[in-house]
């Protein structure tokens, strides 16, 4: 009987019950597809929006620390040092302002990078 029905439904142009099976598959298939790369593209987006959040509150602090610690002379090395985009690196020139005797020792850390 179930052959029947889908012959018939062949000679009328109609999608078999195997066929509505697929497309209905398919579909769902790239629903959930589209679904999964808008949350990846929202996560990524977010962790960029993250990195980018805590690089600026390391350079605002870097920026102050040097004008505090060292006046003029050590704003001269800030446009060298907002360049760097590398977290790691302007961590470390952040806890090494509190320890640093002199500009050179700041520079020193991102020119053996």
């Amino acid at each position: 009987p179930e052959e029947q029905i889908n012959s018939l439904l062949k000679e009328l142009d109609m999608p078999t019950t195997a066929e509505r099976w697929i497309q209905q598959g398919i579909q769902q298939g790239i629903q959930q597809g589209i679904q999964q790369g808008i949350q990846q593209g929202i996560e990524k987006g977010m962790q960029q929006g993250m990195r980018q959040g805590i690089r600026q509150g390391l350079l605002t602090a870097i920026k102050l620390g040097l004008e505090l610690k060292f006046g003029c002379e050590g704003l001269k090395i800030y446009p060298e040092i907002k360049k760097i985009k590398d977290i790691d690196i302007l961590e470390t020139i952040s806890e090494t302002l509190r320890i640093a005797s002199s500009v050179q020792e700041i520079q020193k850390i991102y020119s053996d990078s």
